[in-house]
């Protein structure tokens, strides 16, 4: 169980100190998403027309532009999809290093970020998101289970970045016991800020974006204090934050 108010109070007050930075984290990655859309090969041959239609030379030159513009459109899909995943990457140790530490407002990146520790962490999402497919391929039930167990993979990955990709979501399942209501109900709770973000076309994910991920990040140094009591956690919240609690309204 954890204190889902509370997170949301302590991530407010982590990110309106720190609202440049982790707004300019957060925009990257909508930028290069809108401009992949830009890369998706589409056709029209005419509202009459179609493939049968075409003779056998028009009909080659079409498969032949459409593999063409593949060529592009693949590698530069790769880059894109690459550089947004290294943003969100530096977004989530941003996350998960000012909710540690929540008087600094710079995160050192050059002793946090490495190359290994962006594939270390890719790989471990990766896996996560086959075995939630696999789960909803199945049956739907066993899906949205396994999307609640496996809800803190990333945040083990940033903070225990030397487990492997089992011991993760070994981790992730001994810590989301009791918590998985509690994290649908997280969840819910965001559900008017993620309708916000597709009317203002992804523009309120500046905002949100990083909200929403240090709230989670909140949430699993909770559930991780309390597994482990002996362990330190460094959620140094004051008394002030404590009567900010009281005294805000949630959104």
């Amino acid at each position: 169980m954890f204190n889902r108010q509370l997170a949301k109070v302590r991530a407010k007050n982590i990110l309106h100190r720190n609202i440049l930075f982790l707004g300019a984290l957060a925009a990257i990655p909508i930028i290069f998403n809108f401009v992949a859309n830009f890369f998706t090969p589409t056709f029209s041959m005419g509202a009459s027309a179609t493939y049968e239609s075409l003779t056998q030379s028009q009909a080659n030159l079409v498969v032949k532009a459409y593999f063409n513009s593949l060529l592009v459109t693949i590698p530069v899909s790769f880059l894109i999809s690459t550089v947004v995943a290294f943003f969100n990457y530096f977004l989530m140790l941003s996350a998960g290093y000012l909710s540690k530490h929540t008087a600094s407002d710079a995160v050192p990146f050059s002793s946090l970020a490495s190359f290994g520790g962006f594939i270390n962490f890719v790989l471990k999402v990766f896996v996560k998101n086959v075995i939630i497919a696999l789960g909803y391929i199945l049956l739907v039930v066993p899906g949205i289970y396994l999307t609640f167990r496996f809800y803190l993979v990333e945040q083990i990955a940033v903070d225990q970045p030397e487990l492997g990709i089992g011991e993760t979501l070994t981790e992730s399942g001994i810590l989301s016991k009791g918590s998985k209501l509690n994290f649908f109900v997280l969840d819910l709770s965001f559900i008017l800020w993620e309708m916000l973000a597709l009317v203002s076309y992804g523009i309120s994910n500046l905002y949100v974006l990083p909200y929403k991920t240090l709230t989670q990040f909140d949430v699993y140094e909770q559930l991780k204090s309390k597994l482990y009591p002996d362990q330190d956690y460094s959620q140094n919240a004051n008394d002030n934050q404590q009567d900010d609690f009281v005294n805000t309204v949630e959104f």
